[in-house]
Formats: structure tokens, sequence, C-alpha cells
């Protein structure tokens, strides 16, 4: 049986940089995908629904739900035009024009998402390219924090160079539910936070992977005014010269986003 999730908590501001740790009051989510309609969109207005023109680059999933009845599919397949988008190869929706999609200076986050790494093919150990699976993508700009499988591993990216391991290798979970909580407070200067919890399947309670202090999350490097979420699979590196796998394909469920004191 996959966990279902515990209830959202949330911690609090300057001290809450002492009290995070505690936990605090629950919230209801200001954003919430799903899926439940079967649509691409999960009747969320306004949510950004994959570039690529492939039938298959962006569909609704029944086989492997993490909870309900859906999930939503994102697959790309290398030297392929249909499943290339904004000139590169990827597959993803983005919440850039949804109420409550996006995050600036301030902004004070708990964010949840549940991403399965479907009949993953193992790392070919030639090349080590990052197949991104989620992404705080800073408009104007690169990713604030980005979430991708890089060699066998489930990786988190942050800043100019910083990198956490979430999951030390993933080949166990392939075809499994990998579930991700994300407390953020962000900030233009070095007083913002970033936490990262991973629960595996069959694992009951969340484990502390990142906890990052004194960050400016809200990465000064980019001019753009706000922030905003992508989930799909993003191979900008991938290249079948290198032996890398042609198709990849990922599912995500249960995304939400609630605002913390």
């Amino acid at each position: 049986m996959r966990p279902m999730f515990p209830s959202l908590q949330r911690p609090s501001t300057a001290l809450a940089l002492l009290l995070c740790a505690c936990g605090a009051q629950a919230q209801a989510p200001s954003l919430r995908v799903d899926y439940e309609t079967g649509t691409r969109d999960s009747g969320v207005p306004a949510l950004t629904l994959s570039g690529a023109s492939a039938a298959d680059a962006e569909f609704v999933a029944t086989d492997l739900p993490r909870s309900g009845r859906f999930a939503i599919g994102h697959k790309v397949a290398l030297d392929a035009p249909a499943y290339v988008s904004n000139d590169a190869p990827r597959s993803e929706t983005a919440s850039n024009r949804a109420a409550n999609g996006t995050y600036r200076p301030g902004d004070h986050r708990r964010y949840t998402v549940s991403v399965l790494l479907k009949d993953w093919e193992d790392w070919n150990r030639v090349s080590a390219p990052l197949d991104i699976v989620w992404q705080f993508k800073h408009v104007g700009g690169g990713p604030d924090v980005s979430i991708g499988v890089k060699r066998n591993a489930l990786v988190l990216r942050y800043g100019a160079s910083g990198q956490i391991v979430l999951v030390d290798d993933i080949r166990p979970y392939d075809n499994r539910w990998i579930d991700l909580r994300m407390d953020v407070l962000w900030s233009r200067a070095n007083d913002g936070y970033f936490t990262a919890d991973v629960r595996l399947d069959g694992e009951t309670d969340y484990t502390r992977k990142a906890d990052l202090r004194g960050l400016a999350t809200f990465d000064p490097r980019f001019a753009g005014e706000f922030g905003y979420l992508k989930w799909g699979l993003y191979r900008a590196d991938s290249r079948s010269a290198n032996g890398d796998a042609r198709i990849r394909v990922a599912y995500h469920d249960d995304i939400t986003a609630v605002a913390l004191p």
C-alpha cells in the first residue's frame, strides 16, 4: 500500500528559523494540483501545459496514481522534434499564470509533490546528464532550485553550484512514488532558508535531506520579479550520441503550495 500524505504543517518567520523544525499549524493549500478531474490541467485555471506537440508528451496517467485515480505523465524522446519545446527536449507543466502559482521575495511557503520515474533506464556509466523533474523557475532566468536525476541519484541543485543528494540510488524505486516536501522562505538577501524532506514508498515519515540557512533563495543573479513551479521532464544536456536513454517518462501527482506564517 502507498502511504498517504500526513497533514501539512508550517513553520514561522525570523523566529521561525528557530522553530521551523518543530512544525506549525496546518493550513489549507493555496494551490492544489491532484489531477482528479482526469484532465491535463487538473481543473486549475490558467495552468500552462506542455509546449511539446507529441500526443503523449503530456498525458493523464491511470496506471499508477499516487492517490485517487489519476496522475500526470510527461514523456521526452531525444532526437524527435515533437518532444521539443522552447528549443530544448522537454515536456513540462507550469504554474506561472495560475492563481497562487507564483512566489516572490518575502513569501514563506511549503510545497509538496510526488514523483514517479516510469520504467527508468539505469545510468549508462558514460555521460552524466541531469534529467530535471521539478523546478522553482525564476522568470527571466534559470531555476532558483531544481530537482533531477543524475547518474542513479535524485539530486537537488541550488544557486550557482550547490547540490544535495535526496535519494542515493533511485533504482530500487523504479515505478514507485517518491514524496517530496519543501519549506522555503524566499529572499534575495542571505536570510532565506530551504529545507527538503523525502519519503520513499513504504515509509511512513519524511526524512530531512536538505537544511540550508542564510541563503539567497530567490537568486539575485536573475532580474525577474517572481518565480513559479514547473514539473515534468527537461533533458537539456542528454544526448543519444552519448548513449543516454532515448526515452524518459516521469509521473507527478499531489502538487500543493501552502502559505506559511
